[in-house]
């Protein structure tokens, strides 16, 4: 479930965040750290389900999702080169001239919904995992039956 919810926060990259005149720009051509830890989240999300460290996995991917919003919700996303360049096509200066600057709400929807992802993640490490017994397991790969079956 985690992992699906890490889906859909990343998938908030690719709405636009930044409308220079007519001209948008999406989430992930902004700050391509931002762009990069969402992966990283769901990397080690997806590789704590083998239960290899699953606390240490889980925690360092509440670590990315926790950078990745702090980058959206601080970071001076105006002064970024692809907004730079936006500018500089529409104003035809270099540096970019006076030119309208939108800000989406976008931004912020991502950093706090990142927050809060990342809070669950957390607390999922306090989590005691639910394991099976060892005789559940043993039952599970005894098949006898099934070779039993095949060979009638």
């Amino acid at each position: 479930m985690l992992l699906l919810l890490v889906g859909a926060w990343w998938s908030l990259l690719l709405l636009e965040w930044v409308a220079v005149d007519s001209s948008g720009i999406i989430g992930a051509e902004l700050n391509q750290t931002m762009a990069l830890l969402p992966a990283v989240a769901a990397l080690a999300v997806l590789m704590s389900l083998y239960r290899k460290m699953p606390r240490l996995l889980v925690a360092l991917g509440s670590m990315a999702i926790a950078a990745t919003s702090a980058i959206a919700l601080l970071g001076d996303l105006a002064t970024s080169p692809a907004v730079i360049e936006a500018r500089e096509q529409v104003s035809g200066i270099a540096g970019g001239g006076a030119v309208d600057l939108e800000l989406s709400p976008v931004i912020y929807v991502f950093a706090f919904s990142g927050f809060a992802l990342a809070i669950a993640a957390a607390l999922l490490i306090f989590l005691k995992p639910g394991g099976r017994s060892v005789e559940s397991v043993n039952q599970d790969l005894d098949a006898r039956d099934l070779w039993d079956e095949q060979s009638e």
